[in-house]
């Protein structure tokens, strides 16, 4: 009799443990949801972020969707281009015999070129969905924008822990 009570309370705990992990581990993933929301930028759809955040209409949509269109494929040749020229300049460290400075000094040239064609054609995108905004829309644009800038010139490392921190205290 003593052994069958004993196993039963053995039974208890272990379902009781059972039962702890699951709510722990549910708890866990209601917890990690609106973070995983943030990053993925509206749910999954970085396209859409930006058109839902400012409220675009349908036409607007549209067109944003081909700025997008257009965007992607004139920086494609130029990352291309700044890829081999990085893997052209690390492959140098390789090579038989070092690189003299001038050769150094050409590539990163060449990659400082690439880089500012680059931000050329991104702030011309940017520009563009500016105008594409309504008055009203505007003030939305220019906040998401200093944000924008505020994060690329970010040296922190930790704000970003710190960001995910009041995100975190503003979902409880």
């Amino acid at each position: 009799m003593n052994d069958k009570r004993n196993q039963y309370w053995l039974w208890a705990a272990i379902g009781l443990l059972l039962c702890l992990n699951v709510g722990t581990i549910g708890w866990i993933f209601r917890k990690t949801e609106p973070l995983r929301i943030n990053r993925t930028n509206g749910g999954g759809n970085a396209e859409a972020f930006l058109p839902n955040r400012l409220g675009f209409d349908k036409q607007q949509r549209f067109q944003y969707r081909q700025y997008r269109q257009e965007l992607r494929q004139a920086i494609r040749p130029h990352e291309v281009s700044l890829r081999q020229l990085r893997a052209d300049l690390f492959a140098r460290l390789q090579a038989p015999t070092t690189p003299t400075e001038a050769v150094v000094d050409s590539l990163v040239d060449r990659m400082n070129a690439q880089t500012g064609q680059l931000t050329r054609l991104r702030f011309r995108q940017w520009r563009r969905v500016r105008e594409l905004c309504t008055p009203a829309q505007r003030p939305a644009f220019d906040e998401l924008m200093t944000r924008l800038r505020e994060r690329l010139n970010r040296i922190d490392p930790n704000a970003t822990r710190e960001r995910r921190r009041k995100l975190e205290k503003n979902n409880q």
